[in-house]
């Protein structure tokens, strides 16, 4: 008697237009070599089961990873004139070089930048968030809310109805436990929708003075000066 069975489903993003309804068309399509295909590694079981249905299709899975994406695809990687973003745009140009994909960099000037990215017109972008006010509120709300759109600041055009129910819950709840329950879950699903890849995150330098007292050090690049004492 098997007491534990495993099942392993094909999930197909809604609105996808290369017709895999199945695991059969998702093996005629890696035969053609029209789509890009991602794994679990064999130390981990999804990794593992994969591996078998590529066996059963007698698909190897070297010669997948050494394919690429071998029709060639063209893309546009969007970013500001900073140097350290510009400088992440090459590397990632060189490294989607190696699977087939021809990325140009369009560089321009911020409020271009910023423009192109409210309005949707782009393929990759690069872009910096940060917020003085340490509230996930302030935080989440315009870059993963459906109802912030382009110029609300939804650069990414996410969707989902969940992450809008617990920004609703966030927003308006008077109860801090809850509130903090439903950031961590934003936060747990944005990680896992991945809308944004992180790339790095910047170190804020701080200098210190003797004569200067009762400054509280924060987080972020707002600094109240209200109790602060100057010996």
């Amino acid at each position: 008697v098997d007491l534990l069975e495993n099942k392993v489903v094909l999930c197909v993003p809604e609105g996808s237009d290369k017709g895999i309804d199945s695991f059969d068309a998702l093996a005629e399509h890696l035969k053609a070599q029209d789509i890009l295909f991602c794994m679990g590694n064999s130390d981990v079981p999804v990794g593992q089961y994969t591996q078998k249905i590529l066996a059963y299709y007698d698909l190897d899975e070297a010669a997948l990873a050494a394919a690429g994406y071998s029709n060639g695809l063209s893309t546009t990687i969007w970013v500001d004139e900073q140097k350290e973003r510009v400088d992440i745009a090459t590397i990632l140009q060189s490294q989607l070089a190696e699977i087939g994909v021809n990325a140009e960099i369009k560089v321009s000037e911020w409020s271009s930048h910023v423009t192109a990215c409210y309005n949707g017109d782009i393929d990759i972008y690069i872009f910096s968030w940060s917020c003085a006010c340490p509230d996930p509120s302030i935080i989440f709300n315009s870059v993963f809310n459906s109802a912030m759109l382009g110029q609300g600041g939804n650069c990414s055009r996410i969707v989902d109805d969940r992450i809008d129910e617990l920004l609703s819950i966030g927003n308006t709840s008077m109860d801090e436990s809850e509130r903090e329950s439903a950031y961590k879950e934003i936060q747990q699903r944005v990680y896992d929708l991945v809308p944004w890849v992180p790339l790095w995150v910047d170190t804020i330098e701080i200098g210190a003075n003797a004569r200067i007292d009762s400054m509280p050090v924060t987080a972020t690049t707002a600094w109240s000066i209200k109790n602060v004492i100057l010996k």
